[in-house]
């Protein structure tokens, strides 16, 4: 097993660029000082990266986060990660995120294969929204940016993947629109999962997804997601959000 520690500070500028780069419009994020959750999950991709074996090229085959509290604006954040060998194609990856004094506010586990299953399965059937995402150089750059990256290591499967899953956050703020909810009411962030295919062997353009509501109540909203790169499918998904009174969690 292999632990490391990375320290991060999110200043505002670079919150706002990532919230640009995925489209996410909560107002938590650009009018408050809430760190938006996927910047926070890409640190610990990112963690990864700098410990990981370097005798394979692993893909990202399964995300789940649980958001634990909410990661504010210039705090000081503390990213741990414990790599475990499953077996010779795979690793299993476990990341938490704390505050000083030890408050947890993320806890990640990842899975990470050599290779991913390829799926060219038709999107859902009775979805209830599409979101399009066309995708530009500069979204590759703000996104490098804002989690401190350099532009080449882009090139790398799990970063791609990540990149990717970003933009569920976009897709569900365009389909539930915090701005409409009751005054007082925020949505943030309680748990996601994610599952990723393998991706089509060339520069992509444009995602789509494809999202259905599983339950939506006063407080809480589940979601399934769906994304394909033309007809690839390469990330299904679930978030589940609450809709809170306060941000004082």
């Amino acid at each position: 097993m292999t632990t490391a520690t990375l320290e991060e500070r999110v200043t505002r500028a670079r919150g706002i660029e990532f919230v640009d780069m995925c489209g996410d419009k909560n107002p938590i994020h650009r009018e408050g000082d809430i760190v938006q959750g996927m910047h926070l999950a890409s640190f610990g991709i990112k963690q990864f990266d700098r410990t990981k074996p370097q005798t394979k090229n692993y893909k990202l085959s399964k995300l789940e986060i649980e958001f634990k509290d909410l990661a504010r604006y210039d705090e000081l954040l503390l990213f741990s990660t414990d790599i475990c060998q499953k077996n010779d194609n795979s690793l299993e990856v476990k990341a938490t995120g704390t505050k000083e004094g030890g408050k947890p506010f993320i806890e990640m586990r990842m899975l990470y294969a050599d290779n991913l299953p390829n799926n060219r399965l038709q999107a859902i059937e009775h979805h209830d929204f599409i979101y399009k995402k066309t995708i530009s150089e500069g979204d590759i750059e703000k996104f490098c940016r804002s989690i401190n990256i350099d532009f080449d290591l882009f090139k790398v499967a799990y970063l791609k993947e990540m990149f990717v899953s970003t933009f569920v956050a976009g897709a569900l703020c365009a389909m539930i629109d915090p701005s409409a909810l009751p005054q007082g009411k925020k949505v943030i962030f309680a748990k996601q999962t994610f599952d990723f295919y393998e991706f089509p062997d060339y520069d992509f353009k444009e995602v789509s997804l494809f999202l259905k509501k599983r339950k939506d109540s006063e407080k809480i909203t589940h979601i399934k997601e769906e994304g394909y790169i033309n007809d690839y499918k390469v990330i299904e998904g679930s978030s589940l959000l609450f809709k809170v009174d306060s941000l004082g969690i």
